[in-house]
């Protein structure tokens, strides 16, 4: 097996990691998927590794010495293998964190037994320490990631990459194990996204790794934001309804979405971190609910424009004089700071107002309000699809006699 060496002269555009954050903001409708869209949104770019805040900007000697133990143990690729698609299962991204393989016992995926071993033995806790790495802050979320994992055939040893500061570039730099030796080479991103060699990358998660809850224990909640298990299907959407009466209870959700195959992160960062927030008025008081639902997917889904089964919740009981609803839809990426966002809403004809504080380092796909008439005919009327951004989500009514 022989991987180029390519020549930087001829490197493809880089992707710039400038930070920006454009919000469509006003009273604009949810937008239905009609020839009228032009599948716009404002997408905002990417933060560099030099934002992360430690002081080794390099993965090198992690990935070196990785690949050095497994040409002395190649049991070790199918420990990481396995760890990999373990968190895969919980509908997760193809990331192996090194908190996760250094401190079982306090994982939220794998319990204490885990075998690691081997894996364990590879790195060296004290260059970590060295390098600003420790285990109360889950080592910088130090990570292993292993994008189309799951097209392994279980033999071919994989070439194993790490960033240096140009993390935004399309290639990476690695070491091929050939012949019982190591060989410098680079990998072009196309190389990566064709997958037809194993490549695990050594790199920084975007998403922190405190923001998870306790997976292994079947909690799927944390700090408010529920993480459901992804199902890729064609979940029935049929609506459930009795006949209207003043007292019905009309839930409304967003149940699918279907991906357009847009790729919001750069080669070497993974798959997608996907958040929706929901921002509701609940009184003329000017009280306000919130409804946040965090899921993953992996390059290969995105990729494949898969369908996934969501239940997002709109509204508990969306009647008339409930106004509008705030959606914002991004995509997470790690950084610091933050920006507000301000919301007017109108309850039973009385004004209230609020804010949003969100990230300015995520992709922004759909941040908008949207409007319970155009909600309701485009799900009971037409075709139920709406386009939040660039992404189709398909809406659904449950309809309810109210027992008060």
């Amino acid at each position: 097996m022989t991987h180029k060496i390519i020549n930087k002269n001829n490197m493809n555009k880089i992707i710039l990691a400038t930070l920006s954050a454009i919000l469509f903001m006003g009273t604009s409708v949810l937008t239905s998927c009609n020839k009228d869209d032009d599948g716009t949104s404002p997408i905002s770019k990417k933060v560099t590794l030099n934002d992360v805040p430690f002081d080794n900007k390099s993965t090198e000697v992690f990935a070196r010495n990785i690949a050095e133990a497994i040409l002395e143990n190649p049991e070790i690729i199918n420990e990481i293998h396995t760890g990999i698609s373990s968190v895969v299962s919980y509908g997760l991204d193809e990331n192996l964190t090194f908190f996760d393989i250094l401190n079982t016992e306090e994982s939220v995926f794998f319990e204490s037994n885990a075998d690691f071993e081997n894996l364990r033995n590879a790195i060296d806790v004290d260059v970590l320490e060295e390098s600003g790495f420790y285990a109360e802050n889950y080592y910088g979320n130090l990570n292993i990631y292993w994008g189309y994992h799951d097209n392994w055939d279980g033999s071919e040893m994989p070439i194993i990459c790490y960033l240096d500061d140009n993390y935004s570039s399309n290639t990476a730099k690695g070491y091929s194990l050939i012949n019982g030796n190591l060989e410098d080479v680079e990998i072009t991103d196309e190389e990566f996204d064709q997958s037809n060699h194993p490549i695990i990358i050594i790199n920084l998660k975007e998403i922190n790794y405190s923001v998870y809850p306790d997976f292994k224990n079947g909690i799927r909640s944390k700090a408010g934001v529920f993480w459901p298990l992804i199902i890729f299907d064609t979940l029935d959407v049929d609506q459930e309804f009795i006949d209207p009466k003043p007292e019905t209870i009309y839930e409304c959700s967003i149940v699918k979405m279907k991906s357009s195959g847009t790729q919001y992160d750069y080669f070497w960062a993974g798959g997608s971190e996907f958040k929706i927030q929901v921002i509701r008025p609940e009184s003329i008081y000017g009280d306000t609910t919130m409804t946040s639902v965090a899921f993953e997917l992996t390059r290969k889904k995105i990729k494949n424009e898969s369908l996934i089964n969501l239940d997002v919740k709109i509204h508990g009981d969306w009647k008339s004089g409930c106004g509008n609803v705030y959606v914002h839809f991004s995509e997470e990426d790690w950084g610091n700071g933050t920006m507000s966002i301000p919301i007017n809403f109108s309850y039973s004809g009385f004004s209230i107002s609020t804010t949003l504080e969100v990230s300015n380092n995520d992709d922004i796909i759909f941040s908008d309000q949207i409007m319970r008439d155009n909600f309701f005919n485009r799900v009971l009327e037409d075709d139920k699809i709406f386009l939040w951004g660039l992404e189709e989500m398909t809406g659904k009514i449950r309809m309810y006699e109210s027992y008060q």
